[in-house]
């Protein structure tokens, strides 16, 4: 397993990341820490664990990169194994995470993503809430269709284990995105595999005020940016039913009372956008099995 801790300004909570990954009961192969030009006292902490032979890159950028997506691309570049943990800094894990993990994608050996359940912590690390369950296994396309193209996204990425031949193809040009990068590519990864569920709770996803999301929220990113899932849906991959694509429209409708006017236009036209290749789909599918029928 290759492990990726991001770290950008978590001082107060980089040294437990840092341990409960390298105290895990499953060996890791290598660890990979980017530090995005830190303010605060991350490096010192950082430069505790230098010596430590698992620690196989340790990249300090002197200039913030201006989106976690861009370290995470960096981090999927430099990984070895064929699964990786990202691991954000100012979440922590059980000991048993990546043990667990490592038990399900043996289980389901046709996923992309094993995901396990997660508590929502604070800053003092006292309980906020839990995430919510999941079916065991689900197909990539279900997935996409059921859950993520309405913004229902993973807990966070702490949570999960990754295959990094998908992922990295999933990160590309995720750099743009403040809020909805990761629902984009969790999207994209699972229209090539399947997702795998864990229902115990081995991460722990801290909520802060520190949180890059918090803002990102405030300024209706959510949604201006969170309806660009709809955008990156094949449509002639994951089968949408008329009935389906408007529903899933319609909750991004409901959400646009959140935003600015400016925005709220933007929302349309994205949605209208995915409309003509949704339609684009169906008629392409419609020949296609026309072609079919006549051919048998």
């Amino acid at each position: 397993m290759s492990v990726i801790i991001p770290s950008y300004n978590h001082a107060s909570y980089l040294e437990q990341r840092i341990q409960t990954v390298l105290n895990q009961t499953y060996p890791i192969s290598e660890v990979i820490i980017l530090d995005d030009a830190s303010s605060d006292h991350s490096l010192k902490i950082i430069s505790k664990y230098s010596s430590d032979p698992r620690i196989s890159h340790i990249i300090i950028n002197e200039t913030n990169s201006g989106s976690t997506f861009n370290q995470w691309k960096k981090g999927l570049q430099l990984a070895k194994s064929p699964w990786v943990w990202i691991a954000e800094s100012d979440d922590y894990a059980d000991l048993t995470f990546l043990e667990k993990m490592a038990g399900l994608i043996q289980h389901y050996p046709n996923v992309g993503i094993a995901f396990c359940r997660s508590q929502i912590i604070d800053e003092n690390d006292q309980v906020i809430n839990y995430s919510y369950n999941h079916r065991k296994f689900s197909f990539g396309p279900t997935e996409i269709k059921d859950t993520l193209s309405s913004g229902y996204c993973l807990p966070n990425v702490s949570a999960c284990l990754l295959k990094r031949d998908c992922a990295l193809c999933a990160v590309a040009g995720l750099g743009k995105y403040k809020a909805s990068g990761d629902l984009i590519f969790y999207t994209r990864i699972l229209h090539h595999t399947n997702i795998a569920y864990e229902d115990s709770v081995l991460n722990y996803f801290r909520d802060h005020a520190g949180n890059v999301s918090r803002p990102a929220k405030k300024n209706g990113l959510w949604v201006t940016e969170g309806v660009d899932v709809i955008g990156n849906i094949n449509f002639s991959e994951v089968n949408f039913s008329v009935y389906t694509f408007f529903r899933v429209g319609f909750n991004w409708l409901k959400r646009v009372d959140k935003v600015t006017f400016k925005n709220k236009i933007t929302v349309f036209k994205k949605l209208l956008s995915a409309s003509w290749n949704f339609s684009l789909a169906k008629v392409s599918g419609m020949f296609n099995s026309s072609d079919y029928e006549f051919n048998s």
